[in-house]
């Protein structure tokens, strides 16, 4: 970013000219060379064949379900599981080909699962499914430590803990009420947050700290959202999510920058804010008070838009 910056200042300063702007650009790494649009669309393609190959499969089986038998059904479902096995130990798992035969094996073990229940009828509750999916594909996750995979078995433990709690309640339920799925979503995400900041070292992995500091800023936002509106508001949900923006401000502004983090951490404040204010401005509902509340929201706005503007310039300028 700060490369890219330097080349348009000295473009809009005169020091380089216009039409030498794309072979500067070019000659910093800042464009994609062709070596890189390659290996962009050949992840690209291996990654949409496997989603395919296995959607292709399971909607087979679902096709031709009476056509097949039970031991049709297991007999393909299982030889693809061992075949993407194979592959990912054959081609070895620090191979882009064989991280993608282990996705796959990952995947079809839920295949399998699914199947098992819809041929026995093992029983109706979805946590079933996700639970025993999540356990088994845990060896999968360590010896692979692929990102999108580790991204995978977090949105499957997600699952898990809704359909679960949903049925059964976990000890957290007398301490945070109804609210304890939400509970337990912001701290399982906000550890592998504060997990995935610890050990990735490589800035190709900043995808996936963002993705899980968004879900764990939505889960706070929608806990403190609930206190803030609600007449009999949780204690714990507002001090709480005060101590996740310390955090957030304290690591992506002090010790790094991350602007994409902190601008959902704005957005997490407009929200609450503007919440808390027009509680109040709102009782006495009338045309004075939406205006008054527009204008709210839009200071707010500003604001946070101006602060995230100067972050920006420093970041230009590192």
């Amino acid at each position: 970013m700060s490369k890219r910056q330097t080349v348009l200042d000295w473009t809009q300063q005169g020091l380089l000219r216009l039409e030498a702007l794309p072979s500067a650009l070019k000659s910093t790494g800042l464009l994609p060379n062709q070596h890189d649009w390659l290996q962009f669309l050949d992840r690209i393609l291996l990654g949409l064949g496997t989603l395919l190959l296995i959607s292709g499969m399971v909607f087979f089986v679902a096709a031709n379900w009476n056509a097949l038998g039970h031991f049709g059904h297991f007999a393909l479902t299982e030889a693809l599981l061992l075949l993407s096995i194979l592959l990912a130990w054959h081609l070895g798992i620090e191979s882009l080909a064989g991280q993608s035969a282990a996705i796959a094996s990952a995947l079809l073990v839920g295949v399998l699962l699914a199947l098992i229940g819809q041929t026995y009828q093992t029983g109706a509750d979805s946590w079933e499914l996700f639970v025993p999916w999540t356990l088994l594909i845990l060896p999968w996750v360590l010896i692979v430590r692929n990102s999108i995979l580790w991204l995978i078995w977090l949105a499957l433990l997600n699952l898990s803990i809704i359909t679960y709690v949903d049925i059964y309640h976990s000890p957290l339920r007398t301490l945070f009420g109804s609210d304890e799925s939400l509970w337990l979503l912001f701290i399982v995400n906000t550890l592998a947050t504060a997990l995935w900041q610890l050990l990735a070292h490589s800035a190709h992995h900043q995808w996936g700290l963002r993705l899980l500091a968004t879900a764990s800023g939505l889960f706070i936002t929608i806990l403190a959202l609930s206190a803030v509106l609600d007449n009999k508001p949780a204690p714990w949900a507002v001090p709480v999510w005060l101590l996740w923006l310390t955090g957030i401000y304290w690591m992506y502004r002090r010790q790094t920058q991350d602007l994409y983090i902190l601008t959902g951490a704005v957005l997490s404040l407009i929200t609450i804010l503007s919440a808390a204010i027009g509680r109040n401005l709102l009782m006495d509902f009338n045309a004075g008070t939406l205006f008054l509340m527009s204008l709210v929201v839009l200071g707010l706005s500003a604001a946070g838009g101006w602060w995230l503007r100067q972050i920006l310039k420093e970041i230009h300028h590192s």
